[in-house]
């Protein structure tokens, strides 16, 4: 409506928040520039702790968990063939050791958490897999050790995104602008691609959801703060909410906002207004009173220091959990194995009704006798 007032000349002034844009030259004078600034992102931080949970994976990333888990039975499978196929060993048959794929396995799974196993080779060709799987194995626990311990104490919160690119590249948050302002002509018209992209996002949100380009800048910060919106707006008159929420995060854009005095155009007022902004910019009068009646404190500094910080129990909730786990799957084996060992009883004792002419002694167990003499 402003616009509109001094288009028509209805108006001689507008002191105002007013962004100098192409547009706006063409039914308007600017006078010289008395602020500037960047846009800020505003987003609501995602809860820290809900993530906390995969700390323990935190350290290395998915690529190099994937390989490790490649690497695990592939490397067991190796030593498994190697210790079968070797004529170095002879009368082995019925034993346990590596050449058992389980056992292999085991030994394997054991020395990447630095235990090694029960059973070790004794070929060289074994024994020369084996040192560079350690030697594989030390590395890794090094450096997890370090970065866990890191991950740990030293900790600071990493937004889901820094720039707008990054904002259109994520599926999470939606996005939205003010609408009828400023921001709608600088995306709608802009040709660099990120900013196509991003006016792109806003038209497809804004089929299902037309709140995302609600005029109002109230109802955008209401909706930041109940689900995963971000949207793009001034920076001095959000950075408040930033002091007084800790949940609210803003990021700095590349769209420079320029801001100046309206007037109408060939208003003989440009040039004197012009000269007394820029008598007031050279005194330092703005900065002056920027820092006196917009002070800015943030209430969140100690959220973003980057320092050693007590450990809790949430941050170390997967170490639980991963007991938890293994007492459910030992059950599981534990029912497995039960259920096996009495199929394979009841399986003799069907054996032993067909043939009644075989002796038989003992009945699913092995004498520790017996067991002593064929060792001997």
């Amino acid at each position: 409506m402003q616009l509109a007032w001094i288009a028509s000349t209805e108006v001689d002034i507008v002191a105002a928040a007013l962004t100098v844009h192409s547009d706006r030259e063409t039914v308007m004078d600017f006078t010289y520039p008395y602020f500037y600034e960047f846009s800020s992102i505003i987003f609501k931080k995602s809860d820290p702790d809900n993530s906390k949970w995969t700390r323990l994976l935190d350290p290395l990333s998915t690529t190099v968990l994937i390989l490790v888990g490649i690497c695990l039975p592939t490397a067991s499978f190796i030593l498994c063939l190697l210790e079968n196929t070797n004529p170095f060993y002879n009368k082995r048959q019925g034993k346990r050791g590596l050449h058992n794929m389980s056992d292999s396995f085991w030994y394997m799974y054991g020395a990447l958490l630095t235990q090694g196993g029960e059973h070790m080779a004794a070929s060289s060709s074994g024994r020369t897999l084996l040192s560079c799987w350690w030697i594989f194995c030390i590395i890794m626990a090094a450096t997890y050790s370090a970065n866990f311990v890191a991950f740990l104490t030293v900790r600071k919160n990493k937004p889901p995104f820094e720039d707008i690119k990054g904002l259109i590249a994520q599926d999470e948050y939606k996005w939205g602008i003010a609408g009828d302002s400023i921001y709608e002509s600088i995306f709608k018209d802009s040709n660099l691609p990120d900013r196509k992209l991003f006016w792109k996002g806003i038209v497809a949100f804004n089929k299902t959801d037309p709140s995302v380009l609600n005029s109002e800048t109230k109802s955008h910060i209401e909706k930041m703060l109940s689900e995963k919106y971000a949207f793009i707006d001034d920076h001095t008159g959000t950075s408040k909410l930033v002091a007084n929420n800790c949940q609210v995060t803003l990021l700095p854009t590349d769209i420079m906002s320029t801001y100046a005095i309206g007037l109408p155009n060939n208003s003989p007022f440009v040039e004197k207004f012009s000269n007394g902004i820029m008598t007031v910019l050279e005194s330092g009068h703005v900065s002056k009173w920027r820092t006196n009646y917009w002070p800015y404190t943030s209430h969140c500094a100690e959220e973003s220091k980057t320092e050693a910080k007590a450990i809790k129990i949430i941050d170390l909730q997967i170490a639980f959990y991963l007991i938890g786990i293994g007492i459910l799957l030992s059950l599981m084996f534990l029912i497995c194995e039960y259920i096996t060992i009495k199929c394979r009883q009841l399986l003799e004792k069907k054996d032993i009704i067909t043939h009644p002419d075989i002796p038989v002694r003992h009945i699913g167990t092995i004498s520790l006798t017996d067991h002593a003499v064929h060792d001997y």
